[in-house]
């Protein structure tokens, strides 16, 4: 108890003093590189749009009826995703197991007769195989989760298509 409330009185004081901090890469580095220092580059807005890094993505048909979209962590993974990544996976090296995003076509049987329904999950991938993760949490809030079905979502829904 005493430990998280610590790492949240922590986490306060440095948010706070990150708050007024004018060149925030001076006060991170110590003043070694700062935002004005040669070979740093200040992004406009549309540049800020095009930046991609953290992981790279591989999507896979994992079953007849099933895609599996994986967020591959690469060497400049950032904090934010590695976080995100961790929350789900407990894996703190990023390395031993990937985490993914799932869409299966299930059919469903009514009295107009059958019909067409997805549904869609978060799996984490190791040498063992594909594991099935419940948590809705996962899936509605985690970032990395969100930005895979984003990229997915449609193309996945579209490739498994209607009733066959």
């Amino acid at each position: 108890m005493f430990q998280k409330l610590f790492s949240v009185i922590a986490l306060s004081a440095l948010l706070v003093s990150f708050s007024f901090a004018n060149d925030l890469l001076a006060k991170l580095s110590n003043g070694a590189v700062s935002d004005n220092s040669v070979g740093v580059k200040i992004l406009s807005l549309d540049e800020m749009k095009e930046v991609r890094g953290g992981y790279r993505t591989s999507a896979f048909l994992i079953a007849e009826n099933e895609y599996l979209a994986l967020a591959i962590p690469d060497q400049t993974t950032t904090y934010g995703q590695a976080v995100a990544i961790y929350s789900i996976t407990n894996d703190d090296t990023l390395r031993n197991v990937l985490v993914g995003y799932t869409v299966k076509r299930n059919i469903g049987y009514s009295k107009n007769g059958s019909f067409v329904y997805f549904t869609y999950g978060v799996a984490m991938v190791d040498k063992n195989g594909v594991h099935r993760v419940n948590m809705n949490s996962a899936l509605n809030n985690n970032l990395v989760i969100k930005e895979l079905s984003r990229a997915y979502k449609e193309d996945f829904e579209r490739r498994l298509g209607g009733l066959r």
